[in-house]
């Protein structure tokens, strides 16, 4: 189920198979080609705590701060210039249970099988 984008244009949503398997959440990239997701969120809580940490590194740190502390996210990821590399950082401090950088869908090039594996190895 699509909710929204990464605001890049790059489509986001919940993994939702028929089986019983965790709610990942998928990053679609424009490859088109079966080898186009990565894996954003092992859930959604996670993913909204990935998102929100990130979006809260944009804006003027003195009124972040606070958000980044309740969020509890590590002093080495508080960077005044978050780009791609600190996204991918982020992903992999909020996912601890998905192992291997697998956010970027142009690296990580995931089929619909391999979501499906992850998120019943879940």
């Amino acid at each position: 189920m699509l909710f929204g984008n990464d605001g890049n244009g790059d489509p986001v949503g919940l993994w939702l198979p028929p089986t019983e398997t965790r709610p990942i959440i998928a990053k679609i990239g424009a490859i088109f080609e079966p080898g186009c997701m990565g894996i954003i969120g092992e859930d959604l809580n996670a993913f909204l705590r990935m998102w929100t940490a990130y979006y809260l590194l944009l804006p003027d740190r003195e009124t972040t701060t606070a958000g980044l502390n309740a969020l509890e996210l590590p002093d080495h990821l508080r960077t005044d210039d978050p780009d791609d590399e600190t996204l991918a950082q982020i992903v992999e401090w909020a996912n601890p249970t998905i192992t291997g950088s697998v956010s970027d869908p142009y690296q990580a090039r995931l089929t619909a099988d391999d979501v499906r594996r992850i998120a019943a190895a879940g």
